[in-house]
């Protein structure tokens, strides 16, 4: 009687873990069918294009992502994994003390609309980083795909503004104003081909191996070269040595991007003594560049209103109506000593870290710098495979190099586009979750083999 109660346990347990088996990945192909699925195919196809044709309204295409994940959501009764508990408070803080130097801010008219954004775009950021995470393999083959073909599709756009003439640019703003702008109309696409270069090439070696994913990498370089963009430039060319560093020795690589990241924001103040040194510098050896000129005196000035207000800042979006902002001088244009006016703080410093400092302060800096350390410490323990955090790591110097050089901090496009730059990259390199199922599956498989071999014994 005893052996029966026991074959008939050791059946039942056997039968209880075969059921497992065979559920289990249907299961989960039933909850990820339409999530993921739908959503990020679409941002990974249409952000490289629209950063070409219409960079102006990506924040329209995160916030249609955003609602459509979110409504796919409600109907699957999907769970919303939230951020560490230290990246939410420090968020939720940032949100608090922005809304607090309004009441200090020169730029009265504006900053209620600032402020909403920024909720806006953190909490859409959020959900579209959350959803990532539930990304499936085969969902990570498909955006793959789509990134690549949308980066295709987007140089193709370039391409034929170079060869023809612009003509894209002057459909969109007529002769005379691409005639003026030039190739300057794709700074925000070469910002964004900087950002995602490397997450291209994650998704490249994944489809077709690593000549594909080189070739990728050196396209986006040529790219960047051909449209004269140095910061975007610059910008891929140190996140590729990052890329390198973490490749060669990935136990130290994240602490080395963190130490530097650090050391870039603390001597933020130090660009009102560097500023001018470097600009004579630069016309000691006879490279006289009037963008680099006219960046070097914004950092100057906005360092120098930094010092006046260290602690609290000027209040937020404070940029655009600050002191003095607008006044003009004397902009070198030449090695010949032409020169033309230049205001002092045209709108933003072009530096988001500075900008952040010079509007909200210390603790703003500080809370800003926290997020940026956690993300990069994130990459550190969540990211296993060698070849996958260079990638990320790459992707993320890529953002951080970006911030401190280009666009304002505030900008709607340039928000948007930074986290869904960020769930892309989690949605291609996160561990896809048919992983961890195959792996339980042949886990309860060999439990159910034992079970069954001590029943024959």
């Amino acid at each position: 009687m005893l052996d029966s109660c026991s074959r008939h346990v050791i059946h039942s347990e056997t039968t209880e873990l075969s059921m497992s088996v065979d559920l289990e990945p249907s299961a989960r192909t039933e909850k990820t069918a339409l999530g993921p699925h739908i959503v990020f195919p679409g941002l990974a196809f249409t952000l490289p294009i629209l950063s070409v044709l219409g960079p102006s309204i990506i924040w329209i295409l995160a916030a249609a992502a955003a609602l459509i994940g979110a409504a796919m959501s409600l109907i699957q009764r999907r769970k919303v994994s939230l951020p560490s508990y230290g990246i939410l408070a420090a968020l939720v803080l940032l949100v608090i003390w922005a809304a607090i130097t309004m009441q200090w801010s020169p730029s009265q008219g504006r900053t209620q609309h600032v402020l909403t954004n920024i909720v806006m775009f953190i909490v859409g950021g959020l959900f579209l980083i959350s959803l990532a995470r539930n990304c499936s393999a085969g969902e990570q083959r498909v955006i793959g795909k789509a990134l690549i073909a949308g980066f295709a599709t987007a140089i193709a756009f370039i391409l034929i503004e170079f060869v023809l003439d612009a003509p894209v640019s002057r459909l969109l703003n007529g002769d005379e104003g691409a005639g003026s702008y030039g190739l300057a109309f794709f700074n925000r696409a070469s910002g964004l081909i900087a950002l995602l270069a490397w997450t291209l090439v994650l998704a490249a070696q994944r489809q077709a191996g690593t000549l594909f994913a080189f070739g990728a990498l050196l396209t986006c370089i040529v790219i960047l070269a051909i449209l004269n963009s140095s910061a975007s430039l610059l910008a891929l060319l140190v996140a590729s040595l990052a890329a390198a560093l973490v490749l060669a020795v990935p136990g130290i690589a994240i602490w080395v991007i963190g130490l530097a990241t650090v050391i870039s924001i603390a001597v933020l103040p130090m660009w009102t003594i560097w500023a001018p040194d470097i600009a004579d510098y630069l016309r000691a050896i006879g490279h006289v560049d009037q963008g680099i000129n006219h960046r070097l005196a914004i950092w100057e000035f906005a360092a120098d209103r930094v010092i006046d207000k260290p602690i609290s800042g000027w209040g937020l979006d404070a940029a655009r109506a600050i002191p003095g902002g607008r006044e003009t001088f004397d902009l070198l244009v030449n090695i010949d000593g032409d020169t033309t006016p230049g205001e002092f703080l045209p709108l933003h410093p072009h530096n988001g870290f500075l900008q952040i400092w010079l509007e909200l302060g210390l603790p703003g800096i500080l809370l800003v710098g926290f997020v940026t350390l956690a993300a990069l410490r994130a990459i550190h323990k969540h990211v296993r495979h060698r070849f996958e955090k260079a990638c990320v790591a790459a992707t993320c110097v890529a953002g951080i190099l970006l911030f401190e050089l280009s666009f304002g901090a505030w900008q709607g496009w340039w928000q948007a586009t930074l986290w869904v730059a960020a769930a892309l990259t989690i949605a291609v390199v996160t561990r896809p979750m048919e992983r961890e199922s195959g792996y339980s599956a042949t886990r309860d498989r060999s439990a159910a083999s034992g079970i069954a071999g001590h029943r024959r014994r």
